[in-house]
Formats: C-alpha cells, structure tokens, sequence
C-alpha cells in the first residue's frame, strides 16, 4: 500500500491549506470534513470522519426523538454546534434561552395547574356528601363552588352573613345548612347580604343590588343555627351573675334600713357598735357589705355610670372608699344604698348581655351599646340653653373647661365618642 505523507493526510481535512481554493482535493465544506469524493474515499480508508458538518447535524436531528419535551432545544443545540456564522451561532444560542425561559414557566404554570386540580379534587370529595351540586361545579373548576367549599368546612358561628350565603348563579346557597334557599332576579347581576333585625326584634338577611344598595331583592328570616357550646356557657355565666348581684343587691337594701334604725336619739341602737354587738350575725354582714363595695369600685356598673352632678349621691359614696371608723348610721345607710344599687346596675348588664348573645349569638357591639347608653344619658342631662352657649363658644377653652369641672366630663368629646360608638352600631345592624 502506498504510504501518504502527513502533508497529505492534513489536506484531506483541510488543515493547512495549500494551493488553490479551487484546488479539488482541498474543496471542505466545512471544518468537519470534506465534500469532495475522493477525500471521503481515502479519508474513509484511514478510519478518518470525513462527513461535513451539515452531514453530521442532519444525522444527529433525525436522531432526536420528536416526543421529548426538551425537542426543540436539542434541534437548536444541534444546529449551533454546527453552525459556522459566529452571528448566527449567536442567535441560536439566544433562541435556546428563550425556549428555555418558556419551557420553565410552562412547566411552573402546569405544576400550579396540577397543586390546584388535586386542591379542587380533594374539595369535591370532603363535600360530596353535603353538596353533591356543589362538589359537582368544584371538580369542573368553578373557583366559586371552591370558595363555597371552604366555607362550608369553617365553624357555623365564625360566618358572617356575607360568608354563609353565597350566590350561584341565580340561586342562594346557605353553606351551613348546604342548602339552596332561594332565588335571585338576575344571574348576571352581582348581589350583597347584610344582616338586619326586623321591628319585631328577629334576624333578617336581606340581598341587594350592589350597583344601588336601595334596591333590596329579596328578605328571608335567618335560619336558626344551633347554639354553640361556648356561646351557652357564656349566657348561662351572665344568668347566674345577674341573679347573684340581685340576691346580693336585696342583702344590701336590708342591711340599709336595719341602719336606718341606728340614731342616737330614738333609735333601736344608739351606736353602731351596740347594733353589731347585738344583732347575730351583723359583723359579717358588715364586712360582706365592705367588701363588695371595694370590688364594686372597678366593677363595669361602675364604668358605666353616666357623668355629672345629677349623679347618685349613695353610689358616689361607695366610689369615695370604704367608710371610715368612725361613721354613723345614716353614712352607712347610705353606703349600703349605693352597693345595692351598683348590685342592681351589675345585675341588669348582665341580664343585658345575656340578652344580647341569646339575640346575635355573639357580643360584638355590646359594649359600644353601653357606651352609647351612657353618653345619651349624659348628654340629655345638660339643659338646652347650656348646649347652645358651648356650641356657640367651643373655640373658647376656658367656657369648655368651665362646663368640664361642673359636669365631669368634655361636652364634645362626649359627642365624638357617642357618634363612633353609634356608627359601630348601625354598621353591625345591631341594637337591643
């Protein structure tokens, strides 16, 4: 066999050109090989590649099975390991990155669209039982029956009227009963639910168009839910408080007139020493008696006693302190007066209260209810011609603060605040 020289076997791959371009021995079509004939047949014969580039990146293209989702980028790859523009080189590199961005955010958006097909898929089972309508729309996708879902999985007395009732289509469904109650007027139209107590003190649910919050569509009186155990225990406390401060409240009233009979000059006892010398018992009334009467001092009857000088004088005693060594019986007839009227007062916040949770199964706006109670009393307290000077003067602060020592309190504070804790009021549709 003939034997080739280096020089020559370098020129049949196109290292170190020599010669004429033209030259049909050095004809390559790229650096990978050669597209003349003859190079092919003896480059073959030393085991050399001699296929050109495009021959090598059509074998690689047909090789990439079209079914794999990374395809795409394998065909550019192939061409820009190929490829001899640099330009173009450049370009099929940044098409890569680009197939690669989507393909990523594709593969995220399917990885969401899956998390939320196993979420609605889970939803549909829990609730089938209650709602097989419902279950039905949340496994079609409908992210509304989803949302009616969750809901009907939370605790009936956590709802609020807005979450409870849910419009589906045309129709209203009650997600604590899994129930359809009724239907709208229009399905297109979007509707609102408040929640509202009717002149005869019963809970209503009234849908209206929130387009005009005037136009009410529809009135149902509120299904009544079972009462939870919390709000029971709770109603039963403020029972048992009420009852105890009035028992406590009548003790009071009695120890007051046995008082009564303490006088130096024709009474029963001459001295408070001798009634408690000699009525069994009357020493520890006296120190029960005491005793309530501190706890009183910070107790919410007397947080809520209204200001100014129309107040109580026998309550006003009992918040000076416990009476000092040396009182007589008429002090102490009067200190006894004052603990049974804070007992009263406690007493009659409780049953209050007590009727509050029994109506709205809750206590939210209870106390801005008190609160406004106080401040109207306070206010309507004040003559007429007294509100027309301060509203006439209210830049002047001396006239304020002259109406603020003789009545206790700021007349326009007073104001603000009763307007707030109204406001709170009308905006739960609540009152007692």
């Amino acid at each position: 066999m003939a034997k080739f020289s280096d020089a020559f076997l370098q020129g049949l791959r196109g290292g170190g050109r020599r010669g004429s371009p033209t030259d049909p021995m050095l004809q390559r079509a790229d650096q990978y090989g050669s597209s003349n004939p003859l190079a092919k047949s003896i480059g073959g014969m030393f085991g050399m590649q001699m296929d050109t580039g495009e021959e090598l990146a059509t074998k690689e293209l047909s090789a990439i099975d079209q079914k794999d989702p990374n395809a795409l980028i394998q065909a550019l790859g192939v061409q820009a390991k190929y490829e001899q523009d640099p330009r173009k080189k450049v370009l099929y590199m940044a098409e890569i990155d680009k197939v690669k961005r989507e393909s990523s955010k594709a593969n995220e958006l399917k990885a969401l669209a899956d998390q939320k097909d196993e979420r609605y898929s889970a939803m549909a089972k829990t609730i089938k039982d209650k709602s097989p309508e419902i279950a039905s729309l949340i496994s079609q996708g409908d992210q509304q029956a989803y949302e009616i879902g969750l809901k009907m999985l939370q605790p009936s007395e956590t709802l609020s009227p807005k979450d409870r009732y849910k419009q589906v289509g045309k129709r209203i469904f009650d997600v604590v009963t899994a129930s359809f109650i009724g239907d709208l007027p229009d399905e297109d139209k979007e509707y609102a639910t408040k929640e509202i107590v009717n002149s005869k003190g019963e809970v209503e649910i009234i849908w209206y168009d929130k387009s005009d919050p005037n136009v009410v569509v529809r009135t149902e009186k509120a299904p009544q839910a079972k009462q939870p155990v919390a709000v029971f225990k709770r109603g039963t406390e403020l029972i048992t408080e009420a009852n105890r401060a009035q028992s406590q409240a009548s003790l009071a009233l009695t120890l007051a007139t046995q008082f009564d009979e303490i006088k130096p000059q024709g009474g029963t006892y001459r001295t408070v020493k001798e009634f408690i010398d000699n009525v069994a018992g009357s020493q520890d009334k006296v120190t029960r008696l005491y005793e309530q009467g501190r706890n009183l001092i910070t107790s919410r009857a007397a947080a809520n006693l209204p200001r100014g000088p129309a107040s109580d004088k026998d309550v006003a005693l009992v918040l000076r302190g416990e009476p000092p060594m040396n009182a007589d019986g008429a002090y102490l007839a009067s200190y006894a007066r004052g603990v049974a009227n804070l007992l009263r007062k406690e007493a009659k916040l409780a049953r209050d209260n007590s009727y509050w949770l029994d109506k709205y199964k809750d206590e939210r706006g209870f106390t801005a209810y008190l609160s406004s109670s106080r401040l109207r009393q306070e206010l309507n307290s004040i003559p007429e011609n007294i509100k027309e000077e301060l509203e006439k003067n209210k830049a002047n602060p001396q006239i304020v603060r002259d109406f603020e020592l003789k009545y206790g309190f700021n007349y326009f504070d007073a104001k603000q605040e009763l307007n707030q804790t109204e406001s709170i009021l009308k905006d739960l549709g609540r009152t007692l």
